[in-house]
């Protein structure tokens, strides 16, 4: 397998355009011939895949990023499906006739599919081409450029800043983290700007710590600070003014499960990268992302309040405890505070002085879930 790239939240590990790097493989190895071959042969399908789609080979983060799609024929078809639908793919002429060529041209695609969609799609495409060439006409000549520019009549982007898009005044965990990052770039002196989308949530609406700064005119990088299955519904809530700016697009997304469902991969189209808080999410994004997959850790400051005390919550001065803490519209099971509750069990057999603290928020909306927590925390004190 290739060798990973530098940690992707780095500073200076951003691909700029940079060339594929040859995988190492660790040399000894009886197989080493054959998964060699193996691997060259799946990178030289995916630089082919970019070039068909892309116009560009991919960077050495893209590879990296595209490891598990080599490695099986359903793999690079949804590499192929994912990467033909994305943001950068559809801003050039032609895109929706190259995907349909491509993937009649792979031999991962059943001849069934051939027969019964892509050769009937291309005859289709190519009646419709005198119509919409831009979705429909081949790449041209080499050294031609196939990429659609448009001149758009808003003010031209600042040099530098962003703006988030997330649920800023909401009472839960991905609003606070969307401020806190608002507030990092305030103490970095970036520009930051921010739209509130917590109408979206239905958890309550009462934090206004961050004071936003008057910005003028768009800023060149909208972060959507939603995860992968609230991006389209959220891009969709901001409308086609702010889709005709020509921003750079971000999504931060957080997900507790090894593998991004299927059903959000049509999210990654509207974005040019991704950044998630751990590498855990970047493992389950990054195999099936077609963009770059950055980890940027959370950034973390408080100021403890004064009036916060054990004594305010009920509960004992000296003893050690354990804090376990969800919210129930972020679902139980995904949360899974039952296998926490079992972990402080089997501490509590070794220190039995230990004490459990389990917090939650937005109980009363789901009852029954409520209830099963209260079952499971019966029998400890």
């Amino acid at each position: 397998m290739p060798s990973p790239p530098p940690s992707q939240g780095s500073p200076g590990s951003h691909p700029q355009g940079d060339g594929v790097v040859p995988a190492r493989l660790a040399p000894g190895s009886p197989d080493d011939a054959q998964e060699r071959k193996r691997l060259h042969d799946g990178i030289e399908r995916l630089i082919r895949l970019y070039d068909a789609l892309l116009d560009r080979h991919p960077s050495s983060t893209e590879v990296w990023a595209s490891r598990s799609a080599l490695e099986s024929r359903r793999g690079m078809l949804l590499k192929m499906t994912v990467l033909g639908l994305s943001r950068e793919a559809r801003g050039r002429r032609g895109w929706l006739g190259r995907l349909v060529r491509c993937a009649d041209a792979s031999p991962s695609a059943p001849p069934i599919a051939r027969r019964w969609f892509t050769q009937p799609m291309i005859r289709m495409l190519e009646r419709l081409e005198p119509s919409w060439p831009h979705v429909v006409t081949r790449p041209g000549p080499p050294g031609e450029s196939n990429v659609t520019t448009t001149t758009s009549p808003r003010t031209e982007l600042a040099p530098i800043g962003l703006t988030i898009v997330g649920y800023l005044s909401a009472d839960l965990g991905l609003g606070e983290a969307a401020r806190s990052l608002a507030r990092s770039c305030l103490a970095a002196d970036i520009p930051v700007a921010g739209i509130d989308v917590s109408f979206q949530t239905p958890s309550q609406t009462s934090d206004d710590t961050v004071t936003w700064p008057a910005v003028t005119g768009p800023l060149p990088v909208e972060l959507l600070y939603v995860n992968a299955d609230q991006t389209l519904s959220t891009r969709a809530q901001l409308g086609d003014a702010r889709r005709s700016e020509g921003l750079y697009r971000i999504g931060f997304w957080h997900w507790e499960q090894p593998q991004i469902p299927r059903r959000h991969h049509p999210a990654f189209a509207e974005l040019d990268e991704v950044w998630v808080p751990s590498t855990f999410v970047q493992d389950a994004v990054a195999p099936v992302s077609p963009v770059p997959v950055f980890k940027v850790p959370h950034a973390v400051k408080f100021t403890p309040s004064p009036q916060a005390s054990r004594q305010t919550f009920g509960l004992e001065p000296d003893r050690q405890l354990v804090l376990v803490m969800f919210d129930f519209h972020s679902f139980q099971y995904r949360k899974n505070p039952q296998a926490a509750i079992a972990a402080f069990r089997l501490a509590a057999k070794q220190a039995p002085s230990l004490g459990l603290v389990v917090k939650t928020q937005n109980g009363k909306a789901v009852p029954e879930a409520l209830a099963e927590l209260h079952a499971c925390l019966s029998d400890l004190p």
